[in-house]
């Protein structure tokens, strides 16, 4: 599991749903026992989100074939979390240019297909979720 804000990291505390067989990933800076974290090259990679983050993760770990499922960062800026974030007074962009460019750079060190109903034109490998379901 992969949080990167310190208002979800500490729901997920609060709520003491903590398992043994579960990973907690989260920025060294709100790390809590039980959750990991990692040192990210910041010359290199961008971290901006918890999906982004995950997808860190995934390669720290050696993964280098990724599914991204249900990222709908090129469809809406909205979040399931927003009540989280009302904070901001605003809606933070989901796919800034930054964020386009590291997908790019994170493209060229592995295979990412991208699970969506809806595909953009800067994903080179998509499966819609029937496709991909079919595929298990």
């Amino acid at each position: 599991m992969v949080a990167y804000d310190r208002q979800i990291v500490q729901n997920l505390i609060k709520q003491d749903t903590f398992n043994v067989d579960t990973q907690y990933w989260t920025q060294r800076v709100w790390t809590r026992p039980g959750w990991d974290s990692f040192t990210i090259d910041k010359h290199y990679q961008q971290v901006h989100d918890s999906g982004t983050l995950a997808v860190e993760v995934a390669l720290h770990l050696g993964h280098r074939s990724i599914h991204i499922i249900g990222a709908d960062w090129h469809v809406t800026n909205d979040s399931i979390q927003q009540e989280h974030y009302a904070f901001r007074g605003h809606k933070p962009n989901k796919m800034p240019e930054r964020k386009k460019n590291w997908l790019s750079r994170v493209s060229s060190r592995c295979e990412i297909v991208w699970v969506h109903p809806v595909r953009a034109a800067w994903m080179r490998h998509y499966l819609t979720p029937d496709s991909f379901l079919k595929s298990l």
